[in-house]
């Protein structure tokens, strides 16, 4: 079944339309794969990959500092105004999820008796770095559902399952 319009009813045809020309997917599937290490990207990234690739292959050892940081500045620019955050340095950029992931629960400084909220849905990732955190300072973690049945799920039962676990304790909610 090619047409996307029968399974996305809410949203209007021309918006699902002008979204789906932003990836070079061939029609001839339905792309359903939410997998985060194979995708298709649309073409902002697709045209951003090419230029650093291109700039790579002009010149794969690696550049100044200044130079670094200036590019990294202008990212934390791009991300500031996107969030609509005043300082773009209160941008911290990582190489990776997961060590953003560790930098934010290792930085928590969590005492006895507090706690970090997470949901058995996430990532390792995100439940090593909270593990980790807690186990050197001496806090702990809980994992909870956000569903009974993923067949049934509602907004109401996503969110408010994890508003009922909210008490003195909690020191961060971590859901990604």
């Amino acid at each position: 079944m090619t047409n996307n319009k029968l399974l996305l009813p809410s949203i209007i045809a021309s918006d699902w339309e002008a979204v789906r020309a932003q990836f070079a997917l061939t029609p001839e599937y339905l792309h359903l794969g939410a997998s985060q290490f194979i995708a298709s990207h649309p073409k902002s990234v697709r045209e951003a990959i090419a230029h650093y690739r291109r700039l790579l292959d002009e010149n794969p050892v690696p550049r100044t500092q200044a130079l670094e940081n200036a590019e990294m500045q202008k990212v934390r620019e791009a991300a500031a105004r996107y969030l609509g955050i005043a300082e773009p340095e209160n941008i911290a950029l990582t190489d990776s999820t997961t060590m953003g992931l560790g930098t934010i629960y290792s930085g928590l400084n969590l005492t006895p008796g507090q706690e970090v909220l997470t949901t058995v849905h996430d990532h390792y990732s995100q439940h090593e770095a909270i593990r980790l955190a807690t186990r050197c300072s001496g806090g702990n973690y809980r994992k909870i559902e956000l569903y009974d049945r993923l067949n049934h799920v509602a907004e109401e039962e996503i969110v408010g399952c994890p508003m009922r676990e909210i008490c003195p304790a909690i020191r961060a909610v971590g859901i990604t």
